[in-house]
């Protein structure tokens, strides 16, 4: 909230957050708010995404703070898909790696969001095994104007079909 306790969008306080190194704490928030939320009976059945920062991809710590949090609360581990950038997979290959192979260990799914965004390359997909990929919404924007967009699109649909990747 800001001084006249209006919520701030994110837009306006993720950059600080960033520049501070303060992101792991706001993922553990959100995935703890997360987590509470499929405790609920409404939820079971569910599966939500949480977006998770190149900062939080690198903390050792977290996974294992979501899993105690997933016994805790008694939730199945298959109702949490973490989401990663294709961005934070570029930059970060090994940390991401580790990361969904973690996320995968204690039965949580992961999503490569904005895929194609920069060029479409498929060795974040088998090194990171992502269960979802997230075509990049210029893609999806561009498809009827530009014959390349339609083009990538099919591209990305094939290899997610080899690859038994759900594509969205």
């Amino acid at each position: 909230r800001e001084e006249e306790q209006k919520l701030l969008p994110p837009g306006e306080f993720l950059p600080a957050f960033e520049h501070c190194g303060l992101m792991p704490d706001l993922d553990r928030w959100v995935a703890r708010h997360v987590i509470e939320n499929l405790a609920h009976p409404p939820a079971k059945g569910m599966t939500l995404t949480v977006n998770i920062s190149g900062q939080t991809i690198e903390d050792p710590e977290f996974l294992p703070y979501v899993a105690s949090e997933l016994v805790r609360r008694e939730v199945d581990a298959a109702a949490v898909c973490f989401e990663i950038d294709e961005i934070d997979t570029l930059a970060r290959p090994e940390a991401s790696a580790k990361f969904a192979a973690t996320a995968r260990r204690i039965g949580c799914s992961v999503l490569i969001d904005g895929f194609g965004r920069r060029s479409v390359t498929f060795n974040a997909l088998s090194a990171l095994q992502a269960s979802f990929v997230k075509v990049d919404g210029t893609i999806v924007r561009r498809i009827l104007t530009t014959p390349g967009a339609a083009n990538k699109l099919s591209a990305i649909v094939r290899v997610g079909s080899v690859m038994r990747i759900d594509i969205i």
